[in-house]
């Protein structure tokens, strides 16, 4: 007896709902799903590829060695769930990629991310397993070319996954910059020997108004761009005010993944 649209629907629920129990993990009960989906797969099957919500799931032939039913969730994170590392802002949607059963050859996922790099390569993949708040550890490995709006990575079992900006290895920047009094009371600043030579001052201006000195810099070091910032403080306070930042600066925002829903 062929199975109406809504036993289809059901047994699909049904399947998503094993898939969690066997993970032994929980979704908030708020966390929307995009698809789902299950399918038998075969060791002797050919290469295929199911592709929703921004993401690209290549099995390989010899991804399994028996005939395996696989339950597949793609589910979005809520954002407050996650706790990500400093000076790593996202750069694309996290999804919480299920399955059913682990498998014995790792799978290919490419991840659709809305930054795309242009010079330097800093995205990073990151991955996370189960619990909340979440919290992301890098993945090594993974291929993010430039100027390209996809990632790729290999993984031996679904998590959740997420692509960030990686502006980390920029944060001891801000410490090579120091200055100093001179005897004239003007601002010198010294740029010590561990400032990598591709730091280009972009912009250096100096203010003596109303007999408060103020100096600032900003400055493009990669896909970074530092700001620096020096205000006196007034004689009754006898002091300055250093203030510094960091943000992307070499980022074209491309469009956000388009997220399906069936």
């Amino acid at each position: 007896m062929k199975q109406t649209e809504t036993e289809l629907v059901q047994a699909k629920d049904r399947e998503i709902a094993l898939l969690q129990q066997q993970l032994g993990e929980k979704l908030h009960a708020d966390d929307p799903i995009l698809t789902k989906q299950y399918f038998w797969y075969t060791g002797k099957q050919m290469d295929f590829i199911w592709e929703e919500a921004g993401i690209s799931l290549h099995f390989p032939a010899a991804c399994c060695e028996r005939d395996i039913k696989i339950s597949v969730g793609i589910f979005t994170d809520l954002e407050q769930n996650c706790i990500l590392p400093q000076l790593m802002p996202r750069a694309s949607s996290t999804y919480e990629v299920k399955a059913s059963a682990p498998l014995p050859a790792p799978v290919r996922v490419r991840i659709e991310h809305c930054a795309i790099v242009e010079k330097e390569n800093s995205l990073v993949h990151m991955v996370a397993h189960g619990g909340a708040p979440y919290k992301f550890i890098p993945l090594n490995g993974g291929h993010f070319p430039l100027n390209k709006s996809y990632g790729e990575i290999e993984m031996e079992e679904f998590c959740i996954l997420t692509i960030l900006y990686n502006i980390m290895e920029y944060k001891m920047m801000l410490a090579v910059f120091v200055f100093h009094l001179k005897e004239n009371n003007t601002i010198h600043f010294l740029v010590t020997k561990n400032t990598p030579a591709n730091c280009t001052a972009v912009q250096n201006k100096y203010t003596n108004a109303s007999s408060l000195r103020s100096h600032t810099m900003r400055y493009f070091y990669g896909t970074t761009e530092i700001s620096l910032s020096i205000r006196e403080l007034p004689p009754d306070c006898d002091g300055w005010i250093i203030e510094t930042s960091c943000k992307p600066a070499i980022v074209r925002h491309a469009r956000r993944p388009h997220l399906r829903t069936r």
